[in-house]
């Protein structure tokens, strides 16, 4: 292997590893969405037959 191709891998992988933190960040982010919308639904069903307006901020999130 060369001194270039070397290197390029060495890049690639440095380039997999913060693509990799990113995806990390995003499905953290992403299950304390979940988790929330979660927690709203069970405070949904224990008010009874009474409508529950969905908050904004999980409004924005999951699009209702």
């Amino acid at each position: 292997m060369t001194d270039d191709q070397f290197r390029q891998l060495r890049q690639l992988l440095l380039d997999l590893r913060a693509e990799q933190a990113a995806l990390r960040l995003k499905v953290d982010k992403l299950s304390e969405d979940c988790l929330r919308f979660h927690q709203f639904q069970m405070n949904a069903l224990s008010n009874g037959p009474v409508p529950v307006d969905m908050p904004d901020e999980l409004k924005d999130i999951f699009g209702a």
